[in-house]
């Protein structure tokens, strides 16, 4: 827990490591949808997210609500995703630096690994367009 009061938990079975904030208003009906045994498996966001995407890989997404952030790294596949919620309300940030990638929920984490150089390229999409187009 940090001061901010978030949860970053990281999950990992099998092939797949999901780490992030994940709060699920539908999880409850997931898990049933799932058949999970409540005697075998507590209930939890990472372990319904996990059987959600080991069944339905990315489409399993589509059946998310609530409120999450979370980064998911297949081994099997070799592919990695970075979600968030449609509303945003759990915020993700990432970069590149050399060959290494960052990813953190908040953005000044990002910053040792970040270039200080301002891109001009992007400051003229801002203030042309008030954001940068992705």
């Amino acid at each position: 827990m940090n001061g901010n009061n978030t949860r970053y938990f990281c999950y990992q079975e099998e092939h797949l490591l999901i780490i992030g904030d994940i709060w699920l208003t539908n999880q409850t009906q997931l898990y049933f949808e799932l058949d999970l045994n409540s005697e075998y498996e507590f209930k939890n966001e990472f372990i319904v997210i996990f059987k959600l995407w080991s069944k339905l890989g990315i489409d399993c997404l589509n059946l998310l609500q609530g409120m999450f952030a979370f980064a998911i790294w297949n081994k099997q596949e070799q592919n990695f995703f970075l979600v968030r919620d449609g509303v945003g309300s759990r915020t993700l940030y990432f970069c590149q630096q050399g060959g290494n990638f960052y990813i953190a929920p908040r953005l000044k984490t990002l910053l040792p690994f970040h270039s200080k150089e301002l891109n001009l390229v992007a400051l003229r999409d801002y203030l042309t367009c008030s954001f940068i187009p992705g």
